[in-house]
């Protein structure tokens, strides 16, 4: 009785972890971002400014974004006169923008949305940029540099690990867009022990997801990095997000950084900060730039991995099951890092063993289930729609049909 009726309560959430706003550097205003996401049917929001919180008064400077994109005009007929803050400073139109409580007053509505309190903690190791977002926290978390980008990221993890054990609350950390000035690399992202995941696709124009000849897939990367991280470290797999890193909301075009481009599904029992961020450090969701999975389902007495599609009239899908045997050789061949105009060296993922993230089965189908033998660290799903154009975002050469991913399973 009692465990059909909280069976039948879990369902899919959707929402975005990676947002930005005049609270730092996206280009409107935080309730426009949320009013944004909450029209298109999300069901949760992080706003993930740059080493701020949106707490206390914060006066903005909209001169130049209302002349190129009248932001403060759009503002006012979406949300009325009424509800601007505003004063002129020496010629400057400021604006007093609105905090995370004011705006959970405005748009939180239970069961339907709720905004995650968020942030990106910002900081570089030797001017490359190391920079992870963690949400559901209560304080502002500022970045630290370590001896290495790895130690880097791996000191940020743990401040934010610090704070869930403080907090009493879970929090979730994921190392953001890695191929982004192809800024970090798959050996330094399995460095940091206490991450929980990180962007295996960032909607910013520039993030690279299918690297260049130097460099690897994202998808690759991920697989690297859990590699490493089972075999040679012993430390549980890093799970792997989509997020829209969204900063233009007034402009559409491929090289921006615009709203709607990649999510995370997450199973939970509820919609609450708490209950989305448990599930995703479960492992309990995918994430997706257009592909809807009817059912994800790892049976860990079988060992089976089952992927459902929710498919679109007259699409076809390819599932892929990937991942890497336990017996892959994991010596590296190391490239030379990249050096820029600057004479400053970006280092490269190693290339390894072609076997590290292999497909082990694939079809056409829209229904498809994978059975572990013993000899895979792990394996993942990969969902494409074969039928979809490709996606109108980020470089040329990067242009991938919409997909969803599943998170590696068969590891415990």
């Amino acid at each position: 009785g009692c465990l059909a009726g909280a069976e039948q309560a879990i369902r899919w959430y959707k929402g975005n972890t990676h947002t930005h706003t005049f609270w730092s550097d996206g280009n409107d205003f935080p309730e426009m971002a949320a009013d944004w996401y909450k029209r298109h049917g999300y069901h949760f929001l992080v706003l993930s400014d740059h080493n701020i919180l949106s707490r206390g008064e914060k006066w903005y400077d909209v001169t130049r974004y209302e002349a190129e994109h009248q932001a403060l005009t759009k503002l006012v007929r979406r949300f009325g006169e009424d509800h601007v803050v505003s004063r002129v400073e020496n010629g400057k139109t400021m604006v007093k923008l609105k905090t995370l409580e004011q705006m959970r007053r405005m748009f939180e509505k239970p069961g339907q949305f709720i905004m995650i309190e968020g942030e990106e903690i910002t900081g570089d190791f030797q001017h490359r940029p190391a920079h992870v977002n963690a949400f559901n926290i209560e304080t502002l978390i500022m970045p630290v540099e370590g001896d290495s980008m790895g130690h880097t990221l791996a000191e940020d993890c743990r401040l934010v690990k610090e704070h869930q054990e403080k907090i009493g609350k879970p929090v979730f950390c994921h190392i953001n867009h890695p191929n982004w000035k192809y800024s970090n690399t798959a050996e330094e992202m399995a460095r940091a022990r206490l991450a929980d995941a990180f962007e295996v696709i960032n909607g910013g124009g520039d993030s690279y997801h299918l690297g260049d000849h130097l460099h690897a897939t994202t998808d690759l990367m991920w697989d690297i990095a859990n590699a490493i991280r089972m075999k040679q470290y012993g430390w549980p797999p890093l799970y792997g997000c989509a997020t829209d890193d969204t900063h233009d909301y007034h402009t559409m075009g491929p090289e921006r950084s615009n709203a709607g481009r990649g999510w995370v599904m997450v199973r939970a029992s509820e919609l609450t900060s708490d209950a989305i961020t448990q599930a995703m450090l479960d492992g309990d969701f995918y994430c997706s730039t257009g592909v809807t999975l009817a059912q994800v389902r790892y049976d860990a007495e079988r060992k089976t991995l089952s992927v459902q599609v929710d498919p679109m009239k007259g699409h076809e899908y390819r599932i892929a099951f990937v991942g890497t045997p336990k017996d892959v050789d994991l010596t590296p061949t190391v490239l030379d890092p990249v050096v820029d105009d600057r004479n400053r060296a970006w280092p490269v993922t190693a290339r390894y063993d072609r076997r590290l993230g292999m497909t082990f089965s694939e079809s056409i189908s829209r229904k498809a289930s994978y059975t572990l033998s013993g000899d895979e660290l792990y394996v993942r799903a990969i969902v494409t729609d074969l039928s979809a154009e490709k996606l109108e975002w980020g470089p040329p050469g990067d242009r991938m049909q919409p997909m969803a991913w599943t998170q590696p399973v068969g590891w415990k």
